[in-house]
């Protein structure tokens, strides 16, 4: 089915109403944040939701629980869709970026496309026509798309950064280091059409969910020729953060750099590591004392250690694994290439680490490291 056209379009997504309405609030320390404009002076140009006179979607829905994160470390979720009086359709984001770098939200075509086929032109804010946001942003959008709705249709799919040529591109296509991330969110409820059950209930959380799961780690340690003694003991997954917590003990009697540069994390699928398909970035390191950029143990000395990683967690990963003082390609492969000796920092490569809702059951006084 063609889409719908009239003869004299709307034009109520003039100047002030092509600018998406960007709420934007910088998670980091006065960091830059993109803004639209003022949500106030734009509040007369979006048509409040009234009851049809004709069937077809209108109004307002809600919606929660529709949240995708990439492996760049940008998350979207969708919260509600409105259709006002002219057919013109409205998406409220939240999106947060917190991945290594920024995120250019609207680079490649921006689609809204209904059940029937029929697409809808996507209207670029003015301030901000890319949607552009610096790293450690966390920003409410309303994007625009200019009608009229097919008063048939029933549900959209949405498109951010993706050719879309023959319907949504996958998430996965799209490469964990790009600027530029691709979502397709399908299926989306119109309102009015009867899929109210669909949208978000009295006791749902509506808005972007950061949750986190964690799992207390038994049986995950190393005891090589460098005599330091390193155990991993918890691990923390958040949707755009890992944090994965170690007690070490030096029990030889020199002093050992535990830590001489920054470790790395990969993510693990059926045992085999995924390499740069889900990188992450060390983050920071902390102990009892504070934040360190090394860690140092004297003779008898002991610590315990939180490392933290930006990243997404793929969600077809099975497992982790983290190396100290390793190459990646050593990572990678599961083994260091060095030997240690009481002369050395440890070198290590701890493999199949559990993932929090995936745990696998660990055998105490096993040495991960040579798995």
């Amino acid at each position: 089915m063609s889409r719908l056209t009239t003869s004299s379009p709307s034009r109520r997504l003039g100047a002030a109403l092509a600018t998406a309405v960007l709420l934007a609030a910088c998670t980091g320390d006065d960091a830059p944040v993109a803004t639209g404009a003022d949500p106030q002076t734009t509040g007369t140009d979006r048509d409040e939701p009234s009851e049809p006179e004709a069937s077809g979607p209108a109004g307002t829905i809600t919606l929660a629980g529709i949240q995708q994160s990439h492996a760049s470390g940008t998350t979207i979720a969708v919260t509600g869709i409105t259709v006002d009086e002219a057919g013109d359709v409205y998406l409220d984001l939240e999106a947060l970026v917190a991945g290594r770098r920024g995120a250019r939200l609207a680079s490649d075509p921006t689609i809204l496309e209904d059940d029937l086929g029929n697409r809808y032109e996507f209207v670029p804010p003015e301030a901000n026509s890319h949607l552009d946001f610096a790293q450690d942003t966390q920003a409410s959008v309303t994007l625009a798309f200019e009608g009229p709705i097919d008063p048939d249709a029933t549900r959209v799919t949405f498109g951010i950064n993706g050719h879309f040529r023959d319907g949504a591109r996958n998430i996965s296509e799209s490469p964990a280091n790009t600027l530029t991330p691709t979502f397709a969110f399908d299926g989306l409820p119109l309102p009015g059409v009867g899929l109210d059950d669909e949208g978000a209930g009295p006791d749902d959380a509506v808005g972007l969910q950061q949750d986190s799961a964690s799992i207390d780690v038994t049986g995950v340690v190393h005891e090589g020729d460098a005599h330091v003694r390193i155990e991993i003991t918890h691990i923390e997954v958040a949707p755009t953060l890992v944090t994965v917590t170690v007690e070490a003990i030096n029990v030889g009697d020199r002093e050992k750099n535990v830590i001489q540069a920054a470790p790395d994390l990969r993510a693990e699928l059926d045992g085999q590591s995924l390499g740069n398909n889900a990188p992450f970035e060390f983050e920071s390191l902390e102990t009892e004392e504070g934040e360190f950029d090394r860690l140092t143990l004297g003779p008898g000395d002991e610590v315990t250690a939180t490392f933290a990683f930006r990243g997404v967690v793929p969600p077809d990963a099975t497992g982790l694994r983290m190396g100290f003082q390793v190459l990646l390609a050593e990572l990678d492969r599961g083994a260091p290439s060095t030997p240690e000796s009481q002369f050395s920092s440890p070198t290590v490569v701890f493999t199949e680490l559990p993932l929090p809702d995936r745990a696998a059951d660990m055998s105490d006084g096993d040495d991960d490291s040579d798995s």
